[in-house]
C-alpha cells in the first residue's frame, strides 16, 4: 500500500501523503535519518551495540555530516559509501575516526 502511494506522490507531487514505513524524499527522509543516528549515539553512551552503515549518492547535508561526526566521536562505528560528493572528512583523530 505505502510502495502506491510513492508511485501516486512521483505522479502527483502536490498531493500531501504520508509515510509509516517508508523513508520517502524530500517528504520524511531527514527528519528519520537524524533520528536513527541520534538512536545510534545513545546506543552507543549507554554501552548497548551500535553502528551506522550508509550507502548514498552524496553527502552534503551539514546537519546529517554533523550528526555523523558526533556519532563517530561517541564510539559509534560509521560505515559510508558515498559515490559522489561527500562532505564528511574521514580520520580526523577524536572526531571522525570511527
Amino acid at each position: 500500500n505505502e510502495v502506491r502511494r510513492v508511485f501516486n506522490f512521483i505522479e502527483n507531487p502536490y498531493r500531501p501523503v504520508t509515510f509509516d514505513y517508508l523513508m520517502v524524499s524530500p517528504q520524511n527522509s531527514r527528519r528519520l535519518l537524524y533520528e536513527m543516528v541520534d538512536r545510534e549515539i545513545a546506543n552507543a553512551q549507554q554501552g548497548l551495540p551500535s553502528g551506522i552503515t550508509l550507502k548514498l549518492n552524496n553527502l552534503v547535508d551539514k546537519g546529517l555530516v554533523d550528526r555523523l561526526y558526533a556519532a563517530s566521536s561517541s564510539g559509534v562505528p560509521v560505515n559510508l559509501l558515498v559515490r559522489g560528493m561527500c562532505s564528511l572528512i574521514p580520520n580526523l583523530e577524536g572526531i571522525s575516526d570511527n
